[in-house]
């Protein structure tokens, strides 16, 4: 199932950014330089009048992208290029005056993610084989510098398909989902962030198998609660069961012995 997002990115208007920040737990400095970027972002934006209408989709990308590398615990300098891209996106910016505010590593984490947009021009489309879907990724990997520029582009898709929904034609949508599917989720897997790539396969299939993925959604909130309850059953008899052969096998030495047990909940692909 696809990722439930946080609530200050469904009512955006209730959103501060002071107080997101000081929730990140955060440094000082960290905090400030976020929040400049913000701020400096939501400037920009309100000198473009054309931008207006996307003037918050806009803005909460940029706090969205710093969320997800949040979690994988990125650098600040990650954190600070993820609020300022969806502006360098759009085309709003002065490079001149954007490194003479955030400096020259922000700006080269920016170019560099700014780069990985020219595979639109390899037309990631599943008409190409196997072996040339595999140069491109590889292309893309050696194309930059730091590889910290494909994560932020990694939690860039991501939070461009979850708002796809709302802002896309369908062609937009399954082009994107194609892209994705063929180049940034076998990249993420390739880099070992398996949260990325399942969250990106999830959307892949929501756009590119609508119906069949609806099916499985219905089926699987239908089935919710027997499914934990079931789950919870099981581990506590495997529980009782396993600590009594431990318990048989190594006397009282096992009493002190802890058991846990772990679950995964399956993605929606993988069940399809």
């Amino acid at each position: 199932m696809v990722a439930v997002r946080s609530s200050h990115l469904l009512n955006p208007q209730d959103f501060v950014i002071e107080q997101w920040c000081i929730g990140l737990k955060l440094t000082e400095q960290t905090e400030k330089t976020l929040v400049d970027a913000w701020y400096y972002s939501r400037e920009l934006i309100t000198t473009h009048p054309d931008e207006m209408k996307s003037a918050t989709l806009t803005l909460q990308s940029g706090v969205e992208m710093v969320e997800i590398l949040h979690e994988l615990n990125m650098d600040a300098e990650s954190l600070v290029t993820a609020m300022l891209f969806p502006i360098v996106a759009n085309r709003l910016i002065d490079w001149e005056a954007l490194e003479e505010k955030f400096g020259a590593k922000i700006i080269k984490l920016l170019r560099g993610v700014e780069e990985m947009d020219n595979i639109r021009q390899l037309n990631a489309s599943h008409s190409a084989n196997a072996l040339q879907v595999d140069n491109v990724r590889r292309m893309l990997l050696a194309m930059v510098d730091d590889f910290r520029c494909v994560i932020i582009k990694l939690a860039e898709r991501i939070t461009f398909l979850r708002d796809a929904e709302n802002r896309c034609s369908e062609e937009e949508k399954v082009l994107a989902a194609k892209e994705c599917s063929n180049i940034y989720a076998p990249l993420a897997n390739r880099l070992g962030i398996g949260q990325l790539k399942w969250e990106l396969e999830d959307y892949c299939f929501h756009y590119l198998h609508p119906e069949q993925y609806r099916a499985i959604a219905k089926l699987l909130q239908e089935r919710r609660l027997d499914r934990e309850h079931y789950i919870a059953d099981f581990v506590e008899t495997i529980s009782r069961h396993l600590r009594k052969i431990l318990i048989m096998s190594m006397c009282m030495v096992a009493q002190n012995i802890f058991i846990a047990f772990g679950v995964k909940c399956r993605k929606t692909l993988r069940i399809w």
